[in-house]
């Protein structure tokens, strides 16, 4: 194996350089591996890059070799340059655990990649010297200021910081102590008792954010309990959450915003802890701090999708605004809907009377499924298809207790899955979305979320991707269905959501329909 890529000294000790500002702190007693792939210009870009613990490798060097191939498999085929840094060795000593690193190197070959050169330092600092473990003809090297490299010079420009060690990064997610904790954790119970009796609007929840990141731009975070605990109680709205990751009208959170979130996060309560994780860990992946990101998603006690999908995405070193930026769009989205979402609960949107119509049709669905009244319910499925089938013809509801009667049906289990698909052997009809919008229209917000899920599955059982991830922002807070859908809009590649919801739709629907005839 040899590395003919790196015959000038200076040139392999300034790339060396480069290597803590590239995965963002200074490794030591480890092993780094960055995969490089073809650019279309003809130079190489630096895809994955992986940290291993030397004392994982010299203990299982088989395991070690399986943790490293897997991302590596995903990614296409190119070159791997590995850098031992370790006290362990000297300039004329042999160098450290050799057979160690020929296993990894097979492992990496076998995976389809081809290993360039494994290079040995004792440390990331000036005037280190290292060795290439391959290639006789280069016995060492100088290593200039790793502080004055091209990466760390171009990172300090965007206000990144490069830390001493790994578990610096970790520490930053250090928990205030327990009196702080307890201490914010009754400020919030308190704030999330009084957002529920008095809902503010998503978009002054999320005005109130700004003012907060517009002071941490200036140096100040939140100190009073009872504005840190206003912020963490607004994160137990999903739509909150996912509006709040970036600016109005960009795609890129600023840093402050992503240190307003870490701050929070140290001294959040359990539950709302869990979604600041996941969206400080968005935050951080869309700034392009991996590790940062990756460190984030391991704080999640209970994994969220945001969680899962920016570890897979920091694995496979899938830039956030790949792909036409999708995953970075679903956020741009979540902020862009701040103004047009409806608060459930707002006195001030409410219907009374239809209200109290939809609470009553609701309790009677309930009463129906209580008493496994199949036949009812089955008809509250064929009345929604009369409606859908006579809406081209201009159909209208002509009082308020037959819309209460469609909004409820819309809104209960199990007539509300039924509803999302047309009958056996129909193809799905464009009238049934607008059906449901024109529901979400007049619906009362206690119950639109509901209607909203509805119409967000028949756009995307129709192509309609925007208008769908529309009538997913629409209300807030959504309904466990439109979480789902929101998921789609947020990972796409996870599989086909629609087609998995449509087949239990049809099942219910069978379910009713035979329950009926019996």
């Amino acid at each position: 194996m040899s590395d003919p890529e790196t015959s000038n000294l200076d040139a392999v000790g300034q790339f060396l350089a480069n290597i803590p500002a590239i995965v963002g702190f200074y490794p030591a007693e480890a092993v780094i591996l960055l995969h490089l792939r073809p650019g279309d210009d003809g130079l190489d870009r630096v895809g994955v890059t992986m940290r291993l613990g030397l004392a994982s490798l010299a203990a299982d060097p088989a395991e070690s070799g399986r943790t490293v191939t897997g991302p590596l498999r995903t990614q296409p085929a190119g070159t791997v340059i590995a850098v031992v840094v370790s006290q362990r060795g000297n300039v004329d000593a042999e160098l450290p655990l050799r057979a160690e690193i020929d296993a990894l190197a097979s492992a990496i070959t076998e995976a389809g990649h081809r290993v360039r050169a494994v290079f040995f330092v004792p440390e990331f600092r000036e005037g280190s010297w290292w060795r290439s473990y391959y290639d006789r003809s280069i016995t060492a090297g100088i290593m200039p200021d790793p502080a004055t490299s091209l990466v760390a010079i171009a990172s300090a420009d965007s206000g990144f910081t490069i830390h001493p060690s790994r578990q610096a990064v970790e520490d930053l997610f250090r928990l205030a102590s327990t009196d702080e904790q307890e201490r914010i954790a009754r400020a919030t119970r308190i704030a999330t008792t009084r957002q529920q009796e008095a809902p503010e609007s998503l978009a002054k929840r999320i005005e109130t954010f700004d003012a907060a990141v517009a002071a941490a731009i200036d140096g100040e975070l939140p100190s009073a309990d009872e504005d840190i605990a206003n912020l963490i109680a607004s994160f137990s709205s999903p739509l909150f959450r996912d509006a709040c990751v970036l600016p109005a009208g960009s795609r890129h959170p600023e840093r402050q915003r992503v240190q307003l979130l870490l701050h929070l996060y140290r001294l959040a309560p359990s539950p709302e802890r869990r979604e600041i994780s996941a969206v400080l860990a968005v935050g951080y992946y869309l700034l392009g701090e991996y590790v940062h990101a990756e460190i984030a998603t391991q704080q999640v006690t209970i994994p969220t999708l945001h969680a899962v999908v920016v570890a897979r995405n920091v694995q496979r070193a899938i830039n956030p605004y790949a792909h036409r930026g999708s995953f970075a769009e679903y956020f741009r989205s979540a902020r862009s809907a701040v103004e047009t979402t409806r608060t459930v609960g707002s006195e001030s949107e409410r219907d009374p009377r239809l209200l109290t119509l939809v609470d009553e049709a609701k309790r009677q669905i309930r009463a129906e499924l209580d008493h496994d009244d199949l036949r009812a319910l089955n008809d509250r499925v064929n009345q929604v298809d009369a409606v859908v089938n006579a809406w081209s013809a201009g159909w209208r509801a002509q009082s308020d207790e037959e819309l209460a009667a469609l909004i409820a049906a819309a809104g209960s289990a199990p007539v509300g899955l039924a509803v999302l698909v047309p009958p056996a052997g129909q193809a799905t009809e464009g009238s049934r979305a607008m059906l449901f919008r024109y529901l979400l229209e007049v619906s009362p917000l206690d119950y639109a979320s509901d209607v909203a899920a509805a119409l967000a599955f028949a756009e995307y059982a129709q192509g309609n991707f925007d208008a769908a991830r529309a009538a997913t922002l629409a209300i807030d807070p959504p309904s466990p269905l439109s979480e789902k859908m929101r998921a789609r809009a947020l990972d796409p590649s996870g599989g086909d959501l629609t087609v998995i919801i449509a087949n239990m739709a049809r099942t219910e629907r069978r379910s009713l329909l035979n329950g009926a005839a019996d």
